[in-house]
């Protein structure tokens, strides 16, 4: 990627050779197009950190609109290193033609565009400095750390925090500011940290106390990150399903999809073990065990409230110029699928939806959304629906309480209504409810990660299954 026409020696030493009038410079102008940002910024932090010299960095508009100035009174001590990738070549060439004579240029070629392009000039970016470090005596890797920098990295910023913020766990400290979208120790100057503590223990104690006799998850963003969706069930969350089927435990899922999740789950979980399973097809309208063929039906068309609403959204005019982000539209008799292609402007295309929606006033159709796609479902369709019907298949009343576990808790999240629950936990998005709908996982982990933080500490109990809270900053205690 980074030398697609020639090999890796030749590149190099091309690269050594064009360079090597910059390391004789006091300072070096990087420019770039967007493309090349990321690699102008890592170049710029790692001549700054091994003091290899002093960098300037400026997009090619940036330049133009100012920047340059500082050739004019200093352009004999200063190189111009520019990045040109297949984003900027025309500008790039018109630019570095202006440069005046006195100044030394080396231009690196990026034959790509786009990300291609960010990440072969990212690669480049390691050898230039390489070269530069060679050429100033200094070894970037290892440039040495003064006394006072010492002192400066060990410097403790947070013997000041409130001794209540000291108290909270990392993962204590995460769900609460997942909850609020609010940093603690500013909870704690209002005075609300208190509260959310509160409710914190409250929720988790309900939690860690109950036992259940089925769980229901969502599938997209949940059980199948966005970007495996057409590659099937995760092989490790495949394994902790099968072992809680085992153990006898009901296993629901709540999906916008149809036939491509029943699919996905035969192909992972073992025959003997699908009567185990409740698949909720279509946002919960049409449900069935993962046993039946019969179930989901794939039937076209629409029922009477959705069909005019089918009329609304393809004679939209907003979705109509909105139509290049958009895949497809299906239409089954209880839900229409606006399926959206990656890097959708999701925001704007569910508003043209709602609106279009909402026009027509027809009592009880929503709209909802999920990671991949906006679900416009009929009346009385609801994922609350699977959850009722696993209880019911749970034979032992003193574990028929139902964990739930889904991705978007918020409303207009397609999870907003499964996750209201007791017993409800999301992998991303939290509805502001201090009583249900918290992320318990650990710092950093979404979707499918913490999908199997939950699995994990989920375990067998006399006939039923408890669920391992976290707690004192460890990721889970039994």
């Amino acid at each position: 990627m980074v030398h697609p026409n020639s090999s890796a020696e030749e590149f190099f030493a091309d690269l050594a050779d064009i360079c090597s009038p910059l390391w004789r410079q006091e300072t070096i102008s990087v420019l770039y197009g967007p493309s090349a940002h990321s690699a102008a910024v890592d170049l710029e932090s790692k001549f700054t950190e091994a003091a290899l010299g002093a960098v300037q960095i400026a997009d090619y508009r940036n330049f133009a609109h100012g920047r340059h100035h500082w050739l004019a009174k200093h352009g004999q001590t200063t190189g111009v290193l520019a990045f040109v990738t297949e984003d900027d070549r025309e500008i790039a060439n018109k630019t570095l033609r202006l440069i005046p004579p006195g100044t030394p240029v080396a231009r690196v070629d990026i034959p790509h565009a786009g990300s291609r392009a960010g990440l072969a000039s990212l690669v480049t970016v390691l050898h230039l400095v390489g070269y530069a470090g060679r050429a100033r005596g200094i070894d970037p890797g290892r440039p040495g750390v003064p006394t006072f920098g010492s002192k400066i990295y060990r410097l403790n910023t947070f013997n000041s925090l409130p001794v209540t913020e000291k108290s909270l766990s990392a993962i204590e400290t995460a769900a609460i500011e997942r909850k609020t979208e609010t940093a603690v120790n500013v909870l704690s100057g209002r005075g609300e940290l208190d509260f959310w503590k509160k409710a914190y223990v409250t929720f988790t104690d309900r939690l860690r106390s109950d036992s259940y006799g089925a769980v229901v998850f969502d599938y997209d963003g949940t059980l199948c990150d966005g970007r495996d969706r057409y590659k099937g069930l995760n092989d490790g969350v495949a394994q902790h399903l099968v072992r809680l089927l085992n153990s006898g435990a009901i296993i629901g899922i709540a999906t916008g999809r149809g036939k491509s999740a029943r699919e996905a789950f035969r192909a992972k979980i073992p025959e003997f073990l699908w009567s185990r399973m409740l698949m909720g097809y279509y946002n919960g309208s049409d449900n069935g065990l993962l046993s039946d063929d019969s179930h989901p039906d794939s039937t076209d068309g629409s029922c009477d409230e959705l069909r005019q609403v089918v009329e609304a959204l393809e004679s939209d005019v907003t979705l109509a110029r909105l139509s290049n982000h958009i895949s497809e539209q299906t239409c089954r008799w209880c839900q229409i699928t606006v399926q959206m292609k990656a890097f959708a402007p999701v925001a704007l295309i569910l508003d043209a939806v709602r609106q279009a929606v909402h026009r027509l006033n027809i009592p009880g159709v929503e709209v909802l959304c999920s990671t991949h796609s906006i679900d416009v479902i009929a009346p009385g369709v609801s994922k609350q629906t699977i959850v009722d019907q696993v209880r019911e298949m749970v034979y032992d009343s003193k574990s028929s309480a139902v964990l739930c576990i889904g991705d978007r808790g918020q409303w207009p999240g397609n999870d907003f209504v499964l996750l209201t629950g007791p017993h409800s936990l999301s992998v991303d998005a939290v509805s502001p409810d201090p009583e249900t709908c918290w992320n318990l996982a650990p710092p950093g982990h979404r979707g499918v990660q913490a999908a199997l933080d939950y699995l994990s500490s989920l375990q067998p109990n006399e006939g039923a299954l408890k669920f391992a809270v976290p707690t004192n900053g460890r990721r889970y205690e039994a």
